[in-house]
């Protein structure tokens, strides 16, 4: 029965100043990649495609080349979800149309892999859940995700059929191989956190300091933000810390706020802000942020609340990334433009 494995990239090496589609792996995803060659499914593979993104290419230039295959393909379809081409679609709408271009993309591998065994495509995780809960014959929901494991899933069906051929996804690492988040743990934090959550606080705002220059140095405001933020989470919200391997890796930040906009509903008024997420550099690349966003959102999701907003810095492309990997999607557009005294001259009478 011939086979198609839809596999997902690992590991990849995060770079802001990269745009995303050329991110590449980083070393655990290439070696992940590489060990996967020793599972016993993958010994049929005679077909390799991938989507035209950077890491996709990567794990099907080792797969193909795993497998002694001279070439393999791109289909420019198979591409991540990217919601700044689709314009103003809702939620549903986005969704039903990134599902049918996946499809569609998968019926032109089709037409493309040679006749005979299995085929392989190397994708990424939000097309690949559009992709199972259309086999699966389901509505489409994040409760089929692919486990966080910073990638590295796969789930197979009949190439004859297009049935699934077992429920949910799996893993590409050896059975019983542990991962890094294993040795992760997402807690509330603690006084005794004050001076990793200082530390991260200035990692954070040099960070974005690079990427504007209206941030000021981390340095002169990390004291001051910091009693701010701890005031802010005091009540209705949380600071939660992320450890690995007992040793600090980030920390996340939200709480309740509550407006009075005339023209938006009631549940639009009073919402969860998530004001800080930071992984500090060592243990950047292993979704410890996607941890991080679900262990804020279930605090405030006791409290009754049905929205969560953070926000991001336009340069930042690798937190607009992992927001919209952990479901995020794009609410306001705020627009600057800046004004010299040269209009001020020109106003005068």
């Amino acid at each position: 029965m011939p086979t198609v494995f839809f596999i997902t990239h690992p590991d990849v090496a995060i770079d802001p100043s990269v745009p995303v589609p050329e991110w590449p792996f980083n070393e655990r995803g290439r070696a992940r990649m590489r060990a996967m060659m020793s599972r016993p499914w993958v010994k049929g593979i005679r077909g390799v495609f991938s989507s035209h993104e950077r890491k996709a290419r990567d794990g099907a230039q080792i797969l193909a080349d795993g497998l002694g295959l001279s070439r393999y393909g791109v289909v420019a379809g198979l591409g991540e979800n990217d919601r700044s081409a689709t314009g103003f679609l809702g939620a549903e709408e986005f969704e039903a149309d990134a599902q049918a271009r996946i499809v569609r993309a998968v019926e032109q591998v089709m037409l493309q892999a040679p006749d005979e065994g299995d085929v392989a495509i190397i994708g990424h995780g939000g097309t690949g859940t559009l992709l199972y809960c259309h086999l699966a014959g389901i509505p489409i929901s994040r409760d089929y995700d692919q486990p966080p494991t910073n990638g590295g899933n796969w789930f197979g069906f009949d190439r004859t059929n297009r049935k699934l051929l077992h429920a949910g996804w799996q893993s590409i690492d050896a059975p019983g191989e542990r991962t890094a988040l294993d040795e992760l743990v997402i807690r509330p934090a603690k006084p005794a956190d004050l001076p990793d959550l200082r530390r991260a606080v200035v990692e954070l705002q040099d960070y974005e300091r690079r990427l504007d220059a209206t941030r000021l140095p981390g340095e002169q405001i990390a004291d001051a933000y910091l009693a701010w933020m701890q005031q802010q989470a005091a009540q209705h919200g949380a600071v939660i810390v992320a450890e690995m391997g007992r040793a600090f890796a980030g920390f996340a930040a939200g709480w309740i706020i509550e407006g009075d906009t005339i023209a938006e509903t009631a549940d639009s008024n009073r919402t969860g802000y998530v004001s800080d997420v930071c992984v500090l550099p060592a243990y950047r690349g292993q979704r410890i942020a996607a941890e991080l966003l679900s262990a804020i959102e279930r605090h405030l999701a006791r409290t009754g609340i049905t929205r969560v907003r953070l926000a991001s810095l336009a340069a930042n492309a690798s937190a607009q990334a992992a927001y919209q990997r952990a479901g995020y999607e794009r609410y306001e557009i705020v627009y600057e433009k800046r004004i010299g005294k040269q209009m001020l001259r020109c106003g005068r009478a």
